[in-house]
């Protein structure tokens, strides 16, 4: 049997407007390509992707699309670099047919999101090393839509959805804004399609979905060589995340950030590349086949370049704002093990449930051994904190307890390192000033360990702490120190070193998040020029989004109580286009570190996980107001910090011509 190339159909321009995997054709045989028959007798699909080819005519004047990677455009905003990890809760769907073909096991399905983290971390040792780092991960889902617990895998038996018919996606899926759905059956022929990319208005939709041909799936899949190194899923994942094929336009591709690909660290080629040829140019330069958006065999595959990742990482800022989870401003846990009130007393009780050894302890964070990076950390009623921590160097073990009193926010880290030195980063945080305690001990060794502490750009600079010999309590200046540092960027850092050779401890860190706001939130985010620049040059004042056609910017404001209970919090918006519609939204996340990224006219300040509150025309003095409980709205809960802004339209002499602009930010801390 004459086995076809895996190719990924394409559509031509006079296509019909709806696209799906299911009207593509194939383009080339595999004639003469040298491609081996799978093993074990698996029927190979005949082509090897079913993701829409990019029409240009579509969404050319979208103009809500996020500039910095729309469907049409990239600009490789640096605000999109990999800096903290991104994590994507994954639910495979398994479909079999009545006979059992597809049943994929779970120890397959696992490799197949081991490979994903391999490929998208660049991740030492594996076959993806030599690509990017995208800081971006996945993990089989651990609670349903329900909030039940889950392994993150269905089983179902049903002929027709495993033969890619049927609209299985509507009895299926779970929420697409929260999951990453990823169906194996036959895939309709293909090794694996998207519907369409999140950028073709997709995403929410049950049919927001991943489909792989199920022999292909994972580690070492039945398909056999060359397609079972799971580079399938990877190849479809950087669909889902808004990437195209490295070949899209050929050679005659004009800029590279408006055509092709949308990618210029990606070189242009004139086709896709099969099987894994020593070397290939087919536009004058290298071809870029081994990158995972090519068709080469799973073997030969091994990156993703830095401008594909930022535009991944971008699309889920832009596009899919909830899926992943961003290390978000911290809410309170709803149960606590551990709560210390700071005060002005200058000893406290130990912050927690006893000292171990003085030497090196193994711990764990959430399950992961010491000397972990960025792990997310955990109330300890098991719900998410929104809370990174990061470090390099030293070692130790990590107990995590999520206190808070009305008015802070109170962080425990217990018997952290007996070492020498390290840097300690917590990510994550809301904007605001906190003091910071850090707590340095050592009761079975209390005149050697004489330790260096600095909060970077903190008050009080360097600190020495250690060297007393052991009270039973904690003392200013031998058992912990004090210093206040503002947060702007969501991350607090700390910095351990040793004192004359000696070995440095930190026994715990404690930050309080201080007051300081006469109102029931802070304005934050503003196109004043003090942090991201507005789009063309149209900055304002303090306070103010960035110009809009009236000349200053949007103001918001607000009045009431920050209370969720009493639930009376008015957001008021002022500097608005008049008898222009606006949509007061909310986000729990502060984008790009509190500064913002270009969106319209204007700069993007409130994201990830975010909710419509309300649409509201402004007056004739270009004023509006909210009128709704917004805390029941946006479901905010006591100790949960929220951002808000106001989408407000600018159709005709706005500055930059989007159409539209933002207000500043708005930041709420909720209380009881």
């Amino acid at each position: 049997m004459r086995i076809r190339s895996l190719l990924c159909a394409s559509i031509t321009l006079a296509a019909a407007t709806t696209l799906t995997a299911q009207t593509t054709t194939s383009t080339r045989s595999s004639q003469g390509q040298g491609i081996a028959p799978p093993s074990q007798g698996i029927l190979a699909p005949s082509q090897r992707c079913g993701t829409p080819a990019h029409d240009p005519r579509r969404f050319s004047t979208m103009v809500v699309a996020p500039s910095d990677c729309a469907y049409g455009s990239t600009s490789p905003n640096p605000a999109y670099n990999p800096t903290t990890t991104l994590t994507i809760p994954v639910v495979v769907h398994v479909i079999q047919n009545s006979s059992g073909t597809g049943f994929i096991s779970a120890a397959l399905v696992q490799s197949q999101i081991d490979i994903l983290n391999e490929d998208f971390l660049a991740m030492a040792g594996t076959l993806g090393a030599p690509g990017t780092n995208s800081e971006i991960q996945f993990e089989l889902a651990s609670t349903d839509p329900a909030g039940n617990p889950t392994s993150g895998i269905t089983y179902t038996t049903n002929t027709s959805w495993y033969n890619d018919s049927g609209s299985y996606w509507n009895s299926l899926s779970w929420d697409t804004n929260n999951y990453l759905n990823i169906y194996t059956n036959s895939a309709g022929g293909f090794l694996g399609y998207v519907p369409d990319i999140p950028q073709g208005g997709i995403v929410g939709s049950a049919s927001d979905r991943v489909v792989v041909y199920w022999a292909s799936f994972g580690r070492n899949g039945p398909i056999g060589p060359p397609y079972n190194k799971g580079r399938t899923t990877t190849h479809e994942v950087g669909h889902y995340l808004g990437l195209y094929h490295t070949f899209d336009g050929g050679c005659g591709a004009g800029s590279c950030y408006t055509s092709g690909d949308r990618i210029c660290d990606t070189n242009p080629e004139s086709s896709s590349t099969l099987g894994c040829p020593g070397s290939k140019s087919s536009c004058g330069s290298a071809d870029p086949f081994h990158n995972y958006m090519d068709y080469t065999d799973d073997i030969c595959m091994w990156e993703f370049s830095p401008e594909q990742a930022n535009r991944m990482r971008c699309t889920l800022e832009n596009w899919r704002p909830a899926l992943a989870n961003t290390g978000g401003p911290p809410p309170t846990g709803s149960a606590v093990s551990l709560n210390i009130d700071i005060g002005s007393n200058t000893t406290f009780p130990v912050p927690g449930s006893g000292y171990g050894a003085a030497a090196s302890q193994a711990g764990t964070w959430n399950g992961v051994a010491g000397n972990a990076v960025g792990q997310a950390l955990l109330a300890t009623d098991g719900s998410a904190s929104g809370v990174t921590i990061g470090v390099s160097g030293g070692n130790g073990s990590f107990e995590f307890n999520n206190a808070s009193t009305t008015g802070n926010v109170e962080r425990i880290l217990d018997d952290i390192q007996d070492a020498g030195a390290s840097t300690w980063t917590l990510n994550g945080l809301a904007s605001g000033t906190y003091t910071v305690y850090l707590y340095s001990w050592a009761p079975d060794d209390p005149t050697g360990f004489t330790s260096g502490l600095n909060v970077v750009g903190g008050s009080a600079g360097l600190q020495i702490c250690g060297g007393a010999g052991w009270t039973g309590g904690f003392v200013n200046g031998s058992h912990f120190v004090t210093d206040t540092v503002s947060v702007t960027g969501g991350t607090i850092t700390i910095q351990v070193s040793q004192i004359a050779g000696a070995p440095s401890s930190l026994n715990a860190i404690q930050i309080v998040a201080l007051g300081g706001s006469s109102g029931p939130g802070t304005a934050f985010c503003f196109g004043d020029g003090g942090g991201t620049a507005c789009p063309c040059g149209n900055s304002a004042g303090a306070a103010e989004g960035c110009g809009n056609s009236n000349g200053p910017g949007a103001e918001m404001t607000g009045s009431g109580s920050n209370s969720a209970s009493t639930g009376n919090l008015v957001l008021s918006t002022t500097g608005l286009i008049a008898g222009q519609p606006g949509l007061y939204f909310q986000g729990n996340n502060a984008v790009g570190g509190g500064n913002g990224v270009i969106f319209g006219d204007g700069l993007r300040c409130a994201g990830g996980s975010t909710v419509r509150l309300q649409v509201v025309t402004a007056n004739g003095a270009g004023a509006s107001s909210t009128s709704l409980n917004i805390a029941a709205a946006g479901g905010a809960a006591a100790g949960q910090t929220r951002r808000y802004q106001l989408w407000y339209r600018d159709p005709t002499a706005g500055p930059c011509l989007s159409g539209f602009n933002l207000s500043g930010g708005y930041e709420v801390v909720w209380t009881p």
